[in-house]
């Protein structure tokens, strides 16, 4: 399973052995960077004071190792699989720029449905299509 990083949502941190477990298939967490290990921990203990130090060691359990692409490399952690393999997964997932493709691909799926009309929305002057000539 490929996440686009170990956060969604804000500060909801996915525990990344826990999903392992339950799914039973290898979990790789990507990021484009090195996490800012000083400013993430001043925000979790500023929002989250009862629940930083939990969060925290969700976030930096796994080593982050790097994976070159054709632009520049991006950073990676993986459960179930050895860095060298989630590496050359993400490789060949990967066909041009920087971001492995099933999650260029989900992120451009999720962007256009919020952005359609919703199902039993009625179309306002805002979100209908007009057709040339009309």
């Amino acid at each position: 399973m490929l996440l686009d990083g170990v956060v969604v949502g804000g500060f909801n941190v996915v525990d990344l052995d826990r999903l392992h477990r339950a799914i039973g298939w290898p979990v790789i967490a990507v990021t484009r960077g090195d996490p800012d290990r000083t400013r993430i921990r001043r925000a979790l203990r500023r929002w989250f004071p009862r629940d930083a130090a939990r969060r925290e060691r969700l976030l930096f359990r796994h080593r982050l190792f790097r994976v070159p692409t054709t632009a520049r490399p991006i950073r990676a952690s993986s459960v179930g699989a050895p860095s060298r393999d989630a590496a050359a997964l993400l490789a060949r997932a990967t066909v041009r720029g920087l971001w492995p493709e099933p999650l260029r691909l989900a992120h451009l799926v999720a962007s256009a449905r919020a952005l359609s009309p919703r199902p039993r929305e009625p179309l306002s002057p805002r979100n209908r299509v007009r057709e040339p000539g009309l």
